[in-house]
């Protein structure tokens, strides 16, 4: 586990090729943990709905966590999505689409009602080059699922399905995910924090840059970039 990890997907709908059961049995033999994922596209290897497409998927993952269970005696099931929609003009299977993000956020909210965790496919992109378009489709999907209560992917420096990998987009991705973090932190709520007293102090005439409160608060209350720009235009 230390120097090997592997995974092997499934064809959907519901099948494990020849080829892939072969590979699992090879390394389950030898005492090596394979996973075994599956990929859903709406439209391609899914129902073109997003019902459909959620719906098969969660089939899928049953599946897979009943396989799981049987050859690892892995038995605590924590559902995933990666289920996306096809390009109808290119049938591509697409990274950086709202159905993604959407199928995520169903999955989520399909696991609490389980009473399972989660986690959405998230953090990828088609696009080619560090990119606006870049930052667009890794936060979309990422989003989605945090803001629906289910773990989330940053695929850092990962670009164009997973075909590019770009340090300079591996230096971005990682100021991204220290906003993340800092937003998915817990608030300490106090009367320290509420700082009611230090209202009253500048109501009354002082200065919250200078106050001491603020001092005290602001190394670990305010995220500092390294990388994203924090200066005015002049």
């Amino acid at each position: 586990r230390d120097v090997f990890c592997g995974t092997v997907y499934m064809q959907s709908p519901l099948k494990l090729a020849e080829e892939e059961a072969r590979q699992f049995v090879f390394w389950w033999e030898r005492g090596f943990r394979v996973g075994v994922g599956h990929m859903p596209t709406a439209g391609t290897t899914a129902p073109v709905t997003l019902a459909g497409l959620v719906t098969q998927a969660i089939a899928e993952n049953l599946a897979l966590a009943l396989l799981h269970a049987a050859f690892y005696g892995e038995y605590a099931w924590h559902m995933g999505m990666m289920a996306s929609a096809a390009d109808m003009r290119t049938l591509m299977r697409p990274f950086g689409s709202p159905e993604m993000a959407l199928a995520d956020m169903m999955g989520a909210s399909m696991a609490r009602f389980y009473g399972v965790g989660f986690w959405g496919h998230s953090g990828c992109s088609d696009a080619k080059l560090p990119s606006v378009e870049a930052g667009h489709h890794k936060l979309l999907t990422i989003m989605s699922s945090l803001l629906a209560g289910g773990d989330a992917l940053l695929e850092a420096g990962l670009l164009a399905v997973d075909e590019v990998i770009s340090p300079i987009q591996m230096i971005l991705d990682a100021e991204l995910a220290g906003a993340l973090r800092h937003m998915l932190r817990e608030v300490e709520v106090s009367d320290e924090t509420a700082a009611v007293e230090v209202i009253r102090d500048v109501a009354a005439g002082a200065s919250y840059i200078s106050h001491e409160h603020t001092a005290r608060h602001f190394r670990e209350e305010l995220w500092r970039p390294e990388v994203w720009s924090r200066v005015v235009f002049d």
